[in-house]
């Protein structure tokens, strides 16, 4: 009774210290392993998963499991070549902060100073920026999301070429709204070009992989620069979070800098070793302490939000790191310079959640329980993700709205200076008025009704023209116009859910969407003005008119016309 009474007492004091680590985070290296051994254990895994714990000193684990090739039973392993996505953007600040160190760069400078006069001339801004507004995602650059993923056999151009064909609006003040920029971070990689005088791939080699040992990394457009990475990447499957393959998955990035960067998990996990250890192979320890200390805060609060590129993710405990999304890749670096303990997270399946979301709360804790979580109760109504386009033909994609409730218990801070919004790591939400997304969704499905009274009309209209009941070829043409524009609408939403934003397709489906539209103007004034439908009766003049109303109006508000800002 005695033993039964102690093993009783010894479970209720080990499950009490595993939900002691669950809710607060593990406070050492150890612990955080036995947290992901623990979190893993209860999960099946097909698709592959790779996860490096280390500290400054050593690594605790490196752990392989499920499938680089599910259908023909390929395991992940130690070779295994994934796509750290975003999480590249960080070579891009550290080389800036090496060379500030050398005295080359000035965080604080214009860019101005560092590039010429007809790139500057180009590109257009409204404001003057700074190196710290790229870190910071806070230039004001609107995202564009054509040309960024191409199919891998699309003409390669320099990275200047990439910068000045597909130029984003500056929308908003510097330092104003943070809008996670892709942009952005190229544009801090080509002055990091111009500064150094090298291929910013080649710098990066030179700078970071050779000093820190990292041989099966590969950053440049296509891998080139190493082969067998090249070839390893290759032999990768990847897969939908519901177990789908993704055919086609590796894709040409013209902005590289901001994503394509490549290697097995092990130079992941010495990349961020290095930057825990403030490895003074890569940069001087003062520089270091400069890297960590924040450039941005959430307004009128002193909570970091940013620390020269490196995202504050905002845990139960301050973490200091990135992720980063790939046509077929998930990756997170994660690091917590207080307890001196990282992980690194890779995966070969899109926008992955179990693993690179879901697992870090569950190991560093909920961060609205956070000692600085602040944050307001959010204000009512709706909010808009700034990350969309703003002053083009995609503006329809961003139509992505929450509901101030919906961040309740989440981080964020209201700020209500020049710009309305609500802020959270990563991106700022601003405000809309709240008859915005009603007024948005009726436009939508009045466009889809009359798309479907268009197929209707002109499929009767046909079969009365055969009976020779019907000879007014103007209504006819009208219903065929709509059905034709509202096809390439639905066209051009099918390349994006698909990944596929060609610029020069985008650019001619919209010059073609914008006669055919100015086409259906004129039928629709000279209806107006000088009806011609005899044959029609009265009702039927208003649905006419009603369609294409309807359609050139979604046209002018979701600016659908504006093909040159493609």
């Amino acid at each position: 009774m005695k033993k039964l009474i102690l093993i009783l007492t010894l479970l209720l004091v080990f499950s009490n210290y595993t939900i002691a680590l669950a809710n607060t985070g593990a406070n050492s290296a150890k612990e955080l392993n036995y947290l992901v051994d623990k979190y893993i254990d209860k999960r099946t895994i097909d698709s592959g998963l790779a996860i490096a714990i280390f500290d400054s000193e050593t690594f605790l684990k490196e752990k392989y499991l499920g499938h680089m090739d599910i259908e023909n039973g390929l395991k992940f392993d130690e070779d295994t070549i994934l796509e750290w996505g975003s999480v590249s953007k960080l070579l891009i600040w550290i080389s800036a902060m090496q060379l500030q160190e050398k005295g080359k760069l000035d965080l604080d400078a214009d860019i101005k100073t560092y590039l010429d006069k007809d790139f500057m001339d180009s590109i257009n801004l409204k404001s003057a920026i700074c190196m710290k507004n790229l870190m910071n995602h806070n230039a004001g650059f609107e995202e564009l999301y054509y040309d960024l993923l191409l199919p891998k056999d699309y003409n390669k151009k320099s990275l200047k070429d990439a910068l000045l064909k597909n130029i984003p609006e500056q929308i908003f003040s510097p330092s104003e709204v943070t809008i996670y920029s892709n942009y952005g971070t190229a544009l801090a990689a080509y002055i990091v070009e111009e500064i150094s005088g090298m291929d910013y791939s080649e710098y990066v080699a030179k700078n970071i992989f050779e000093p820190l040992g990292m041989k099966n990394s590969a950053i440049a457009p296509t891998l080139a620069d190493d082969e067998s990475v090249k070839m390893r990447r290759e032999n990768l499957k990847c897969y939908t979070i519901n177990g789908n393959l993704i055919k086609d998955d590796f894709c040409y990035m013209p902005l590289y800098p901001a994503g394509t960067m490549s290697s097995n998990l092990k130079d992941l996990a010495i990349f961020g070793k290095a930057i825990l250890k403030k490895d003074e192979r890569i940069m001087k320890e003062k520089t270091w302490n400069e890297f960590f200390t924040p450039t941005s805060f959430y307004e009128d609060t002193n909570i970091a939000s940013n620390c020269h590129g490196m995202w504050v993710l905002p845990y139960e405990i301050k973490i200091l790191g990135h992720h980063g999304n790939t046509k077929g890749c998930s990756s997170k670096l994660l690091l917590d310079l207080e307890n001196n303990r990282g992980i690194a997270i890779m995966t070969n399946v899109r926008n992955e959640i179990v693993f690179n979301e879901m697992m870090p709360e569950y190991l560093f804790g909920n961060f609205s329980y956070s000692d600085y979580f602040k944050a307001d109760k959010a204000p009512k109504g709706f909010y808009k993700l700034a990350q969309t386009e703003q002053n083009g033909p995609l503006k329809l994609s961003g139509m992505k709205y929450l509901k101030a409730e919906k961040f309740e218990n989440k981080f964020l801070i209201h700020a209500n200076k020049n710009v309305e919004r609500l802020s959270l790591p990563h991106q700022d939400f601003l405000k809309v008025p709240n008859s915005q997304p009603i007024i948005e969704m009726i436009l939508l499905i009045s466009w889809i009704f009359s798309f479907l009274i268009a197929v209707i009309s002109t499929i009767f209209l046909f079969v009365m023209r055969f009976k020779q009941k019907f000879k007014d070829n103007l209504p006819l043409f009208s219903f065929l116009l709509e059905i034709i524009i509202t096809g390439l609408v639905i066209f051009s939403a099918m390349r994006m859910l698909n990944y596929d934003f060609r610029a020069e397709i985008f650019k001619i489906t919209f010059i073609l969407i914008s006669i055919l539209s100015l086409i259906l103007a004129i039928i629709t004034l000279r209806t107006l003005i000088k009806p011609r439908l005899e044959t029609a009766k009265k009702s039927s003049k208003y649905i006419i008119l009603f369609t294409q109303f309807t359609i050139l109006i979604n046209i002018i508000y979701w600016k659908i016309f504006m093909f040159w800002k493609i």
